[in-house]
């Protein structure tokens, strides 16, 4: 996958398109395009009724679309492509045996229409100009909820009365729900740290980071506390202690993946720092959906029900029998990201996870990218796996998690070669004798995507810069 010379009319479509896909995944002004539903359903409202949000829908992947067709037409077809075009045609099938076919194939679409996202972004955006949008993205939501905050604060605030820290009113500005404001604006403070070599200024930097605290606070979501804490000390310790600081993060995402896939298994009765921290051993009833998710699991351990089948309202869906053990709320998920995988997909399916995870990771060592955008964008898969633990994100099919960890692989690809028109593999730098002082070929020969090849007129290097 290489980027060849894009006209200004194709950027600008594509930062349009990157940004609609982004406030797309965070579910941000849902609240505009949600429709009451009667009591008791699975939701308390939805979109998915809304003729003007399909459209918003409709149009990014038409946008989306003409930018992945005009590549593919153009250029060749890479290992990842076909790699992701084989998970979505995975979870499409799913559709085959699903217990709802009809409930399988929107989420479906939805999930591949993510992948192909995430490819064609990769194309058009070097990761810098990738990780930049996404943080003024992020800066805009952040912004935009305080606003509501103080224009309509019962439309900002959601009121439960329930497992919050400081009141019943819980933060989630023009967010769906608590969790995801608190994961959002926990995020915003990580790259607000990072931030700084990519060319946003301090100023900027520091206001969204003071308004992403007063955002994780106000969430009133012990789990974005946590979030906040973890991320920031790690963006701590990668920008300043820098001693071993890939290899660490690295280290980081695999633990948090295997917590995320044992979680289900353990027993939190035993653990003496919840009653501590003031907060109930079952999770909020978590070890209760985890116990029953295993039990379905047993039923169809190969390929599962189909992508998000099995919470169908179909007659004869599952779902009716795992509801009748809850009195006072219906849930469609089973809040833990390998739990809900294995239940849609099977253990085939918590092998696909595994296996994108994995890759994803790597792109820490991935020298074509510079160090500010690999460190935003690990961190930004270390929040997506926390969130996992108690939360269906990754994986699930309109997921900003979802869609960082894509991101966070498709960027990863040998043949990458941004902002040059030519197809070549990179290289490890080599500098002999003379270079030209030209930023257009300087920064490529930096980030190791071509060998530097001397102009006419050339300038010796200084001994001191040699090699």
């Amino acid at each position: 996958m290489q980027k060849w010379d894009i006209s200004p009319g194709l950027r600008a479509l594509a930062n349009i398109a990157l940004v609609m896909v982004l406030l797309f995944v965070t579910q941000s002004f849902n609240f505009l395009f949600r429709e009451a539903n009667p009591v008791g359903l699975v939701n308390a409202s939805s979109v998915r009724s809304n003729p003007i949000y399909w459209l918003f829908v409709a149009v990014q992947a038409a946008i989306v679309g003409y930018l992945f067709l005009i590549h593919i037409l153009s250029q060749p077809i890479t290992a990842r492509l076909m790699a992701g075009g084989g998970i979505a045609i995975f979870v499409l099938a799913s559709a085959l045996w699903s217990v709802d076919a009809s409930a399988t194939l929107v989420p479906g679409m939805i999930f591949s229409f993510l992948i192909v996202a995430a490819y064609s972004f990769a194309v058009y955006f070097d990761p810098a100009d990738f990780v930049r949008t996404l943080f003024w993205t992020m800066a805009f939501i952040i912004l935009a909820s305080f606003v509501l905050l103080a224009i309509a604060p019962e439309m900002a605030n959601h009121s439960t009365g329930e497992f919050g820290l400081r009141s019943s009113n819980d933060f989630k500005g023009i967010l769906t729900t608590k969790n995801r404001a608190g994961m959002l604006f926990a995020s915003a403070v990580m790259m607000s740290l990072l931030a700084g070599s990519l060319r946003i200024s301090l100023v900027c930097r520091i206001g969204i980071a003071i308004l992403g605290l007063a955002g994780v606070v106000l969430t009133n979501a012990a789990t974005a506390v946590v979030v906040l804490l973890f991320v920031t000390s790690l963006a701590i310790w990668i920008k300043y202690v820098r001693v071993l600081r890939f290899e660490f993060a690295f280290s980081v995402a695999i633990i948090l993946l295997a917590l995320v896939l044992v979680l289900p298994f353990i027993d939190f009765s035993q653990f003496f720092l919840f009653e501590l921290l003031g907060r109930d051993s079952n999770l909020t009833g978590r070890d209760q959906l985890w116990k029953l998710a295993l039990q379905y699991i047993e039923q169809r351990p190969v390929l599962g029900y189909g992508y998000y089948g099995f919470f169908s309202a179909d007659p004869y869906s599952p779902a009716w029998s795992f509801w009748e053990n809850f009195r006072y709320f219906l849930t469609d998920s089973f809040h833990n990201s390998a739990a809900d995988v294995a239940i849609s997909l099977g253990l085939t399916g918590i092998a696909v996870l595994f296996w994108v995870c994995l890759a994803s990771f790597y792109i820490v060592f991935n020298r074509t990218i510079d160090a500010a955008s690999r460190c935003v964008l690990i961190l930004l898969v270390h929040v997506s796996l926390v969130d996992s633990m108690t939360n269906f994100s990754i994986f699930f099919h309109n997921s900003f998690a979802t869609f960082s960890m894509l991101s966070s692989r498709m960027p990863s690809q040998p043949t990458i070669n941004w902002g040059m028109n030519v197809r070549l593999k990179p290289t490890k730098i080599t500098m002999q004798a003379n270079f030209p002082m030209n930023s257009g070929y300087i920064l490529p020969i930096i980030l190791g995507h071509q060998k530097w090849r001397p102009e006419k007129k050339a300038i010796v290097m200084p001994p001191t810069m040699v090699k």
